[in-house]
């Protein structure tokens, strides 16, 4: 009988541990790609006394494409971060 009762004991006391469980948070800097950190850069200006109409259409088309890097790259990360 005293055998009995012990084994209940040690079940029903058995039953009240907790296991932990222990995770590691992974800063939000490891969590961004390198790639997705810079933008193109913005490009020059071309010089107004010596550019043609060419230049400044090109160098619009530049400006353009690297603002458009910049905003898919901050999407990106924008995404990244709501996960």
């Amino acid at each position: 009988m005293r055998a009995a009762a012990a084994i209940a004991a040690v079940m029903v006391l058995a039953g009240c541990t907790t296991t932990r469980i222990v995770t590691t948070a992974v800063p939000l800097a490891e969590r961004i790609p390198s790639d997705l950190r810079t933008c193109l850069d913005e490009p020059g200006a071309p010089d107004p006394d010596t550019a043609t109409q060419a230049d400044f259409v090109a160098w619009t088309a530049r400006l353009r494409d690297a603002g458009a890097d910049c905003r898919a790259k901050v999407g990106a990360i924008d995404e990244l971060t709501r996960s």
